[in-house]
């Protein structure tokens, strides 16, 4: 994995941005904590502001492990929009 961003993902510089509104009408959850200091909080931001209909749930005061109590919770609490009666984040 590590090889795989050394090369930059073999894109060009800002490929992923500039093509995240082909992602218009996916809706989205993007969880960051605030102190994730391996993905710092301007990349996800700057996803949200690329992709339409998406959203940035940020958790203070937590980093970048997925078993964190906030990180967990705001994990559950997206898939559980998504898998609510109404459709794709539906709460």
């Amino acid at each position: 994995m590590t090889h795989y961003w050394r090369h930059g993902c073999w894109l060009p510089d800002g490929a992923s941005l500039d093509a995240a509104g082909l992602l218009a009408g996916t809706p989205g959850v993007l969880v960051q904590g605030s102190l994730d200091l391996g993905n710092l909080l301007g990349t996800p931001w700057q996803l949200t502001q690329a992709w339409p209909g998406s959203e940035l749930a940020l958790v203070d005061d937590a980093g970048h492990d997925s078993s964190a109590p906030g990180i967990a919770d705001a994990l559950v609490a997206a898939t559980d929009r998504f898998a609510g009666p109404a459709g794709p984040l539906s709460r």
